[in-house]
């Protein structure tokens, strides 16, 4: 335990805290209080606990059970001395964010009687020792993240108002206390998931812990690749160059990437290899930053230099989408202002490198017909920011007119079994199709998957996470069935500062650039996978994923998978139903599959089910719509 003393005319302060922890080990603390000279009764000592992670149900501080963890008390020097031990909400504008247990996080210990020169309390948190109860409760633990850029750290608070009149001043005592990775547990391989014959394929790997945090400090420089012909068998070792692994392959089909003799386990990496197939680049469509107010209040450390850190470091990631939320447009304290505006213009300007990183920028708004997306394919501009009379999806599109941008409806919002109304839910009571009438060119995305919900495909979709359930209408199924041109995303919708840990979105595109990557978006080129990168080829007469074809009564699937762990199911889903289902217990597949009686409107799509539950989706392709 480190040891940290201040002092001032009131009182002497001693901490002994640890200077750093590996995750998921217990976490105690202390802070010792002496009088320097005599203290009258009504002080008072706030410590303000470090959020660490978003909305865990966890209650970060609580003073009443004494077998819960997170327990905080004071003792006294003797029993002359009272005290008064409280938690209290943190301040926040948001009346939902103070319905989250763990933002129960600030201390107040108060002084009910005099205390004496040389006389004082201490504050104890965490440990086993609690009074009367010793070893009989359980020890607080740190959570576990680790992975931050510059450290992962709690940072604590602690402010004194010695006099009792409400004034108080900050007192540099405790922390920080950085959070360390576990030991390393596993292998992760990236690389470009698409090649043509005789193309470089560029692989790269990262060590993390068993809580996918990155352990950069690792040496690597034994660690060999080798890639594996699915089909054939064929191995080859890939070639050393600086920090990544480099090989071409001549012939088509379906490749691994692996480690060559380790004790680590190994998250492979697939490369499909195709004459025709396009690049595939992979990235999180909604992810949200501590410019966003809710996450500024109950913060971790989401900053957007970390999540973009965070992308290119850790997840590997081609593309973010870092939007942040709003109800509307002005400068309070819940919603997105200009000068918040102008700080995601500038952080994202640093981080555009063409054919490496591709930020894009938006705001998710709250309105009428739930969340929904908002991301430009341009840089913003200070004139981009709204005016006041933009307060739905249809404002936004006739407000942007002349700007390239999409919406991309996130749709959570309306899922039955919210304990808690937020200011949307009173605002909007109640699910109306009325408000999903209207569509626009510029909405031709969706998101069937998110990391902090659950799947939207369909009534019978598992739902995990806060997403229990959902409203009849209000899938994409349902959607689509009812003309919508929506092609998939999934994303983390994170708010901890890691985009890309979750939900992914898969484009393909001619290159990494914000018009190249924003068209294949827009013409909904895109597969949605719950986290593997998993390539699908899927062509319908010809045509690839996200087209609006012309229908005939007889059309033909080509369909080609590989996945870096082994399928269990394969699906067609014809206008929102399993049409047919295969089998399957490798890394990859090959179909091909006549379909009859296709008509207008019909439209397709593939999901892919793997042995651990994790899902893809491609967009469907549509068959062409009648003419009215």
């Amino acid at each position: 335990m480190k040891e940290n003393k201040t002092s001032n005319e009131y009182m002497t302060l001693v901490s002994r805290a640890p200077s750093n922890l590996i995750i998921n080990s217990e976490l105690e603390w202390e802070i010792s209080l002496t009088a320097n000279q005599n203290i009258s009764k009504g002080m008072n000592i706030k410590i303000t606990v470090p959020a660490y992670q978003h909305q865990r149900s966890e209650e970060y501080l609580q003073c009443y059970d004494y077998w819960k963890p997170n327990y905080i008390y004071a003792m006294p020097s003797d029993d002359e001395i009272r005290l008064s031990t409280q938690i209290k909400k943190i301040e926040t504008g948001f009346s939902h964010v103070k319905s989250w247990s763990d933002s129960s996080r600030v201390a107040v210990i108060t002084t009910l009687s005099n205390i004496k020169k040389g006389k004082g309390f201490t504050i104890k948190f965490g440990g086993i020792s609690k009074p009367f109860v010793k070893g009989e409760c359980t020890p607080s633990r740190c959570g576990q993240f680790a992975c931050h850029k510059g450290g992962t750290k709690l940072n604590y608070l602690v402010q004194a108002d010695y006099l009792g009149n409400g004034e108080y001043q900050t007192e540099d005592i405790l922390g920080p206390i950085e959070i360390l990775p576990e030991k390393p547990d596993k292998i992760v391989i990236t690389s470009n998931n698409t090649a043509k014959p005789n193309q470089n394929i560029k692989a790269s790997i990262l060590v993390k812990d068993r809580f996918n945090n990155p352990v950069f400090n690792y040496d690597l420089s034994d660690i060999e690749l080798l890639i594996t012909n699915l089909e054939t068998g064929e191995k080859k070792l890939l070639v050393k160059s600086k920090d990544d692994f480099i090989t071409q392959i001549e012939q088509t089909g379906f490749y691994e990437i692996t480690v060559l003799n380790t004790n680590f386990k190994v998250e492979s990496s697939i490369v499909y290899c195709d004459e025709n197939i396009q690049p595939i680049f992979w990235g999180d469509t909604h992810v949200h930053s501590n410019l966003t107010a809710n996450i500024r209040d109950n913060d971790g450390g989401a900053t957007p230099e970390q999540c973009y850190w965070y992308a290119k470091n850790v997840s590997k990631i081609d593309f973010v989408c870092l939007v942040e939320q709003t109800f509307l447009f002005n400068e309070d304290d819940v919603n997105l202002g200009k000068n918040t505006w102008s700080k995601m213009i500038q952080e994202a300007r640093k981080e555009y490198l063409p054919d490496k990183f591709i930020p894009f920028s938006g705001f998710e708004l709250h309105g009428p017909r739930g969340d929904t997306v908002v991301f430009f394919q341009d840089e913003l501009a200070t004139d981009d920011y709204p005016d006041e009379s933009v307060k739905t999806i249809p404002d936004v599109w006739r407000h942007y007119k002349h700007k390239q941008f999409m919406t991309v409806p996130h749709l959570h919002r309306y899922c039955n079994g919210r304990p808690n109304l937020d200011q949307q839910d009173k605002e909007n009571i109640g699910f109306d199709l009325e408000k999903w009438k209207l569509s626009s060119p510029n909405e031709t995305l969706c998101e069937v998957f998110s990391s902090q919900w659950g799947t939207f495909e369909n009534q019978n979709s598992p739902k995990v996470l806060k997403a229990l359930a959902n409203v009849k209408g209000n899938t994409v199924a349902e959607f689509l069935d009812r003309g919508k041109l929506w092609g998939m995303t999934a994303s983390s919708d994170g708010h901890d500062g890691n985009p890309g840990y979750g939900g992914l979105t898969g484009v393909y595109g001619n290159g990494l650039t914000r018009s190249e990557l924003f068209s294949s978006l827009k013409k909904r080129m895109t597969i949605a996978t719950t986290h593997e990168r998993v390539v699908i080829d899927f062509k319908l007469n010809g045509h690839g994923i996200g087209e609006i074809i012309n229908c005939t009564s007889d059309c033909n699937i080509d369909l080609n998978v590989v996945s870096p762990k082994k399928i269990d199911r394969i699906q067609i889903i014809k206008n929102g139903n399993i049409y047919r289902e295969y089998i399957c217990s490798e890394k990859y597949a090959k179909l091909n599959v006549n379909i009859e009686d296709v008509e207008a409107n019909d439209y397709f799509y593939i999901k892919v089910l793997l042995i651990d539950n994790e899902i893809v989706w491609t967009s469907p392709i549509f068959c062409k719509k009648k003419e009215l």
